[in-house]
């Protein structure tokens, strides 16, 4: 295995894990902001969600395959959301 080669395995195989710590740590950040701010103005539960969403990523995207499998899912309920949200405007 030549340098280059090397060199490049070692970044793609850091690259989800340094994302996925990127995500634990804004969506802890995002939690705890959710709930500081939660006290002054009520719950922000879209904040919550979305902070516990990408925490919950983060972890999964560190081990690639749970990754993948979170977001498939993921990508499902958000299109099946859309298309509910859309047939209840046209009626």
């Amino acid at each position: 295995m030549s340098v280059g080669q090397f060199v490049t395995v070692a970044m793609v195989s850091w690259l989800p894990r340094a994302y996925g710590a990127w995500a634990v740590f804004s969506g802890l950040l995002q939690l705890a902001y959710a709930v500081r701010r939660g006290r002054r103005s009520g719950t922000q539960w879209g904040m919550l969600s979305s902070g516990a969403r990408s925490a919950l990523a983060g972890v999964l995207v560190s081990s690639e395959a749970m990754g993948a499998v979170y977001f498939v899912i993921a990508g499902c309920w958000w299109a099946v959301g859309g298309f509910r949200h859309k047939r209840t405007e046209t009626s």
